[in-house]
């Protein structure tokens, strides 16, 4: 017997993360100041674009002497050094909010949460699946009737021995699957056989007898059985290991967080060298 509390209990002893910690001081202003770098840089590449243009668009009205312009783009470019590291120190800042939340502990929690919350409903479910098959008590009487008789040796009008191959190598080989969409499949009998091959359905339909006293047929009752029991194992086992799934979560964000910590220090170092 699956002891459910007993398993939530390992899981609700895992201690989360704590918050995320601040950016370390002068982080933010530094970001700040790389964005006006960003900004100027692509403010001086478009007007260093557009002074190239006006100098080649009147070279031929002022006989080149326009073309003396370009000497003044290397002014108007923006230096390589400071846009390295504003764009450095913009992303480190955008890598704080993103990688130093707890999204994944949270995520990994809330899929236990709700598999936890189908374990214990996993009896129910079985109940309505139960009742379900019990509704459909003559629908699958019928389907087991139509699966004992075979197609081989049928008085099918047109179906020939070398057509009853045919359907068996499209998974058709009893009255059970005759069906239309089934038929479409094997196209190369004629409609005219596919018509007799329906009609000769029907009439074994029409000689089903319903039997009231009987219960559900045992091979859907077997499937349904299989079906609850692999997927209770699924949900224990995901339960099971629910508190490591939960600490390499909590361990893999203190990592991330040292990480940018030490990112962070160099960067700011290195911007007061620059």
């Amino acid at each position: 017997v699956v002891q459910v509390p007993a398993l939530w209990k390992e899981i609700a002893a895992v201690t989360p993360p704590p918050p995320p910690p601040a950016a370390p001081a002068g982080l933010a202003p530094r970001a700040e100041a790389a964005r006006q770098i960003l900004r100027g840089r692509a403010q001086r590449l478009t007007a260093s674009g557009g002074l190239a243009l006006f100098a080649l668009a009147l070279a031929p009205l002022s006989n080149g002497l326009s073309l003396a312009l370009l000497l003044a783009l290397p002014a108007a470019l923006p230096r390589r050094t400071p846009l390295a590291h504003a764009r450095r120190e913009l992303q480190l800042v955008e890598r704080w909010r993103a990688e130093a939340q707890p999204d994944e502990f949270a995520r990994c929690a809330q899929v236990l949460v709700a598999a936890r919350r189908e374990l214990e409903s996993l009896d129910l479910v079985h109940r309505q699946k139960l009742a379900e098959l019990e509704a459909r008590r003559r629908e699958l009487q019928l389907a087991a009737w139509l699966d004992k008789i075979p197609l081989a040796g049928a008085k099918v009008e047109g179906l020939s021995r070398s057509g009853v191959i045919v359907l068996a190598s499209n998974g058709i080989e009893t009255a059970r699957d005759v069906r239309p969409a089934a038929l479409r499949r094997a196209p190369a009998l004629g409609l005219p056989v596919l018509k007799n091959l329906l009609a000769w359905r029907r009439r074994h339909e029409r000689a089903f007898r319903f039997d009231a006293g009987k219960g559900v047929e045992p091979e859907p009752l077997a499937a349904l059985e299989r079906e609850i029991q692999q997927r209770r194992a699924e949900l224990v086992q995901a339960l099971a290991d629910g508190p490591a799934r939960l600490r390499n979560a909590a361990r893999q964000l203190e990592m991330r967080r040292a990480a940018l910590v030490r990112e962070s220090e160099m960067v700011l170092r290195n911007s007061k060298v620059a």
